[in-house]
């Protein structure tokens, strides 16, 4: 990731959820990202004894302040949500005309309305689950109703994807719902809009919780992975490297895995490949299969890669040009990717236009356009 990208990371005042996002944010930022960590002001003097030259610290009024009396659950869920839903537009729109305006902002999953928050301020979003992925089900599964409360003594809950489960291995606030009717409120109405976001962030190790993971996968799609090298890299790594990383770990490990499935039941017969991987057609057929790049981006955008590419587009772009290219109106720099003139990442130009060059060793080309 670039150091101009910008994303904001949200944690509710809970124990137990504040460590995992900042540790979350520091593991990001060591992926080149600039990361705002919002504390609120509850927490706000406890989480600066945290604070990295990695992340940058920002502070919102949660309310708590002005709180004099002793509050139940049900009265500091409300005022938080109340509070911090009026103040988050206001940081963002306070960073929107900085520098580095944020495009992305992850939530806690039990802020679900942070969602809407993130998306009427021009960002998108992603709610982040501290909590384990079997916790994570146990709970989706009480929102959906498919697991009836309060649990009886001695009863045994069978959920899809995981074994058999005693009144034991339940969260208590399952067994004893009378006392805990905010803490349940607030785990099960985190899942009341999840499939509305387009990533799912989760803080769990997917090897021991195989299972759980692949139960929130479409069944309709097969997931595998294959390494790019990623779980190597220590230091921040230029836009060169890690595509020189990537190519790499990835022409070397997609044939072995096209060979593993190639002696399955249904052997492959088909690779369609992101556009900026165009080196991945020649991996494709030397393994036996025919292959198509996918393009991500629009066709017009796609048309001033490839004119760059070509030479017909000369840059970097001066501001206040006009630049002509064919079948396509008068466009100004600001109409332009920006990294057409910033001259320090024109770098990246390289890979989409070649990937646009190289498209017609391909019999077909799959776009996504309107």
């Amino acid at each position: 990731m670039e150091r101009n990208i910008h994303i904001l990371v949200i944690p509710y005042s809970l124990q137990g959820h504040i460590n995992p996002m900042l540790q979350f944010s520091k593991r990001l930022a060591s992926k080149g990202p600039r990361v705002t960590f919002i504390s609120t002001s509850r927490i706000s003097k406890s989480i600066q004894a945290h604070e990295s030259s990695s992340i940058n610290f920002e502070t919102i009024s949660d309310g708590s302040e002005e709180v004099q009396d002793l509050e139940i659950i049900d009265e500091k869920v409300k005022r938080f949500n109340s509070q911090v839903s009026q103040n988050l537009p206001k940081l963002i729109e306070k960073h929107n005309s900085s520098k580095y305006p944020p495009k992305f902002l992850a939530y806690d999953s039990i802020l679900p309305w942070a969602l809407n928050v993130a998306r009427q301020s021009g960002l998108d979003g992603a709610p982040f689950f501290t909590q384990s992925c079997v916790v994570n089900n146990i709970y989706y599964h009480a929102h959906q109703g498919t697991l009836q409360m309060p649990l009886e003594e001695a009863s045994s809950t069978s959920l899809p994807s995981m074994p058999s489960l005693g009144i034991n291995d339940m969260p208590s606030i399952f067994c004893d719902m009378e006392s805990y009717p905010g803490e349940l409120n607030i785990v099960v109405s985190q899942f009341s809009n999840f499939q509305e976001a387009n990533w799912l962030l989760c803080h769990t190790f997917d090897e021991l919780e195989d299972e759980s993971i692949q139960a929130h996968e479409s069944s309709s799609i097969n997931f595998e992975t294959i390494s790019d090298g990623s779980e190597e890299v220590q230091d921040l790594e230029t836009s060169d490297e890690k595509l020189k990383r990537f190519k790499s770990k990835v022409s070397q490990n997609l044939p072995k895995f096209i060979e593993k499935h190639n002696s399955s039941k249904y052997p492959p017969k088909f690779l369609v490949y992101d556009s900026v991987l165009p080196w991945a057609l020649n991996v494709a057929r030397q393994s036996g299969l025919d292959g198509a790049p996918f393009f991500t981006q629009s066709c017009v955008v796609n048309a001033i890669y490839y004119h760059a590419h070509q030479g017909t587009l000369q840059m970097p772009l001066e501001e206040g040009s006009s630049i002509s290219l064919p079948s396509m109106p008068s466009l100004g720099i600001n109409d332009m990717p920006t990294f057409l003139y910033d001259t320090g990442s024109t770098q990246m130009c390289k890979p989409c236009g070649e990937s646009i060059l190289k498209f017609p060793g391909s019999e077909l080309a799959l776009v996504q356009h309107f």
